[in-house]
């Protein structure tokens, strides 16, 4: 864990992680790329408030609640009057995929998102209940990595599992077909 200190807010951030934001960071600002990033994990596990920290992390402490997207409608919204490389967080979670009609639905909305995202240079975090409920254009073409975010066995929030572009293919193949397993590839860090 590293101290960081954003406007005069400091906080603790694993450092594995705090690399490849800044990363991420250098790849939209300097070469003009989008970046999607992918949360996942069950309920109350802190998908959400890692989600936020990251977006405060990558905005440079310019992070409101207006940055929070609360369904595809909103962000699609927010995406039009929100300047170039800005970063904005959609919670998925709050949806409701019952039906694999309505999660399709859902999906080609995020891909039109996603399109324009890349047009604006936008750093666009997505919050979600399962990775492996994605199609796989966003789930591996359309992501720079997946957080897969979990307690562990005494039940404490905070632990994530990160998954880079190359672990993510494998974890989607591979996953999948072992009814949503995380087990394999080995998640680069814990």
């Amino acid at each position: 864990m590293v101290q960081v200190t954003i406007k005069e807010h400091t906080f603790y951030m694993d450092d594995f992680l705090r690399k490849r934001l800044d990363i991420l960071k250098h790849i939209v600002h300097k070469k003009n790329w989008d970046g999607v990033i992918l949360l996942d994990g069950l309920e109350r596990v802190g998908k959400s408030t890692l989600g936020i920290t990251i977006g405060y992390y990558l905005a440079d402490g310019n992070f409101t609640v207006n940055n929070i997207c609360v369904d595809n409608e909103d962000a699609v919204r927010k995406i039009e009057s929100f300047p170039d490389k800005s970063v904005l967080l959609v919670d998925e979670g709050s949806l409701v995929f019952s039906s694999r009609d309505a999660m399709k639905k859902e999906q080609k909305k995020l891909m039109k998102i996603l399109n324009v995202v890349g047009q604006k240079n936008m750093i666009f975090i997505v919050v979600l209940p399962c990775f492996f409920d994605l199609n796989k254009q966003i789930a591996i073409r359309r992501s720079k990595f997946l957080l897969h975010c979990y307690a562990d066995n005494n039940l404490q929030r905070g632990r994530f599992a990160y998954f880079g572009e190359d672990a993510k293919k494998k974890l989607y193949s591979v996953g999948k077909k072992n009814f949503d397993s995380y087990q394999y590839p080995k998640r680069s860090i814990n």
